[in-house]
């Protein structure tokens, strides 16, 4: 594994149809027990670094690092066929991109190829019509940013730069096609391996302190006042999670286990409270998507670093 997958890992998403046979029914999902995974189609892509986007009933797998080189590659899933399907390619292959989804289309930004270089480029996927255009570049290039979308926008938070930590929060408004800069972190928090969702208001955002190993901690940007407060301790026992919201609820999957715990987790920001939930059944550094209220962990990487996986399993809480 090169040394740039590595500082990720610590840090920290062919034209053809893939169908799998009897692992879901109709849909998917309606025989599923609560608190529980189920193996679905593989990707036709193994990968990592994946950005993966849910539009009209479908999930998107983005882009991401193939072990051979980094990729452009757009697969779709629908669960009513448990099947994935190749579609436009995304114009920059890039890996551990932000990604968020307003008004029905897929925005793509920031991530790096090969070598770290980190993008500034901002690239839009419409689904109707399976096609890309090129919205305004980022202010600054990140790689691995913290991502969130709102009906307003889209938020890319820290992430790296050229090796260097960024605090800086960018604001995308896709109306105006313009971004601008938010109040950054604040400067003791040089935090790495950044996940974020919006909830209630709130960019939630996870990550650990550079250069102190596995320190998970959590910040919360409140989006009206622009106002940064914790950060708060987060007991997540693996290094590397990925992190999704879904009914006001943040997840936390996979990742390198360093301590006692389960490999995933739930936070409730309005409790504070943390819930240890069934575990991911193939162990991985994975990249999360919501669909049809399940968590999808599409793809991934062995937590050894050897094997990209093309393993795709949906969570319903």
């Amino acid at each position: 594994m090169s040394r740039l997958t590595c500082a990720l890992a610590a840090t920290v998403l062919a034209c053809c149809t893939t169908s799998c046979g009897d692992s879901a029914g109709p849909g998917g999902d309606s025989d599923q027990p609560h608190n529980s995974w189920r193996a679905r189609a593989p990707l036709p892509t193994p990968r990592w670094g994946i950005a993966v986007a849910a539009v009209a009933g479908q999930l998107y797998a983005i882009g991401g690092n193939s072990g051979a080189g980094v990729l452009g590659t757009v697969e779709a899933y629908d669960p009513a066929k448990n099947q994935w399907v190749t579609r436009a390619p995304m114009p920059t292959p890039r890996s551990f991109a932000g990604v968020g989804v307003v008004g029905g289309l897929i925005y793509v930004f920031g991530g790096s190829a090969v070598g770290g270089v980190p993008f500034a480029n901002l690239e839009i996927y419409d689904p109707a019509t399976d096609s890309w255009t090129r919205g305004s570049d980022m202010p600054l290039g990140v790689q691995a940013p913290g991502a969130g979308a709102s009906g307003a926008g889209l938020y890319a938070v820290g992430g790296l730069v050229r090796g260097a930590i960024a605090r800086t929060l960018q604001f995308y408004d896709p109306g105006q096609d313009t971004w601008s800069f938010k109040t950054p972190l604040p400067e003791e928090e040089d935090l790495q391996g950044l996940q974020a969702a919006i909830i209630e208001g709130s960019l939630i955002v996870f990550g650990s302190y550079a250069g102190r190993g596995p320190t998970p901690h959590l910040m919360t940007y409140d989006i009206q006042s622009d106002v940064w407060s914790g950060p708060t301790h987060a007991p997540v026992p693996t290094s590397s999670p990925a992190a999704a919201a879904l009914d006001g609820l943040m997840y936390f999957v996979g990742g390198q286990l360093i301590s006692s715990g389960g490999d995933v987790q739930s936070y409730d920001p309005a409790t504070r409270m943390w819930t240890t939930l069934a575990s991911l059944p193939t162990s991985r550094y994975t990249n999360l998507g919501v669909l049809n209220g399940l968590i999808y962990a599409v793809g991934g990487l062995t937590t050894d670093s050897e094997h990209w996986l093309p393993n795709v399993e949906a969570y319903r809480p």
